[in-house]
């Protein structure tokens, strides 16, 4: 049986959050990827250092989009990502066009299995708005896989940041009412 065919009880997905950010959370404090990078679009990149995010702030690579999670913005425009100091601590400068493809395929099978709403907020994207969020982050040994994987939009996803995929349902669950009460309180 593939481990994407089991269907995961709610306190065993919690034990197995719980699990995987304490052994990304574990270590150096500077030498953990916990910095969230986003480019210009709002899409998430590579993670990176809290002093490699320092690094690209004080050169004027990148600037801070938010304290919590944090989270700083790429400015593509003003930087020269070629060097290799840089990539390996950044996103490369430009997807290759392989990894474009694949992002762009992802999308479109999760726009026909789910519809084109937000994971969070429910609200319909328009065309280039979809991020891809993912229930268990990468950094923290979740997979790349459609099973563990929604669109939403950049914000949201930000907003989501680091939290267990447990929070990021309860975090939904909020969100979604939040929505649904400012809906019921602008109608005539």
């Amino acid at each position: 049986m593939r481990l994407s065919h089991i269907r995961l009880t709610h306190s065993l997905l919690l034990d197995i959050t719980i699990l995987l950010h304490d052994l990304h959370t574990s270590g150096d404090p500077a030498l953990q990827r916990d910095v969230f990078v986003i480019d210009a679009s709002g899409n998430s990149l590579a993670m990176c250092t809290r002093a490699r995010a320092q690094q690209l702030v004080e050169r004027s690579r990148a600037r801070v989009e938010q304290a919590e999670p944090f989270t700083i913005r790429i400015d593509r425009t003003n930087s020269d990502l070629s060097s290799a100091a840089d990539a390996a601590n950044t996103a490369p400068t430009l997807q290759s066009s392989k990894k474009q493809k694949k992002r762009l395929a992802t999308i479109r099978l999760l726009q026909r299995r789910d519809g084109n709403a937000c994971f969070y907020c429910g609200r319909t994207m328009k065309e280039g708005e979809a991020t891809i969020e993912h229930f268990v982050a990468l950094a923290a040994g979740g997979p790349d896989h459609p099973d563990n994987l929604a669109l939403a939009h950049a914000n949201c996803n930000i907003r989501a940041g680091r939290l267990s995929a447990v929070a990021k349902v309860r975090l939904r669950a909020r969100i979604l009412r939040d929505v649904e009460r400012d809906s019921r309180s602008t109608e005539c």
